[in-house]
């Protein structure tokens, strides 16, 4: 088990890992990607991506869900939290 923190974005339907962090916990081999998905960057730039099926955990509480492989190496978190995983929780802004 690996503990990665995580970036919590309602605006984002998927949750998305680095690529690296995928590749180091051996979760981006052949095998475990489900599909490849076209997605389009705030630039216009289209790219295709790998989704695999993962199971984590937040707060106690386990997701078994399908996330899309991204570099997020030049981002402070490697785990992007997608709304799609967030059903059962409250999501509240600090003002």
């Amino acid at each position: 088990m690996v503990e990665v923190r995580a970036k919590v974005d309602t605006g984002a339907f998927r949750s998305s890992i680095d690529r690296n962090l995928a590749e180091k916990l051996g979760l981006l081999t052949k095998e475990r990607i489900l599909y490849y998905r076209n997605y389009k960057s705030s630039l216009g730039k289209h790219s295709d991506r790998p989704v695999i099926g993962i199971t984590f955990w937040v707060n106690g509480i386990k997701i078994v869900t399908a996330v899309n492989v991204a570099d997020r190496n030049k981002l402070r978190t490697k785990f992007l939290l997608g709304r799609k995983d967030l059903g059962g929780f409250l999501v509240s802004a600090k003002k």
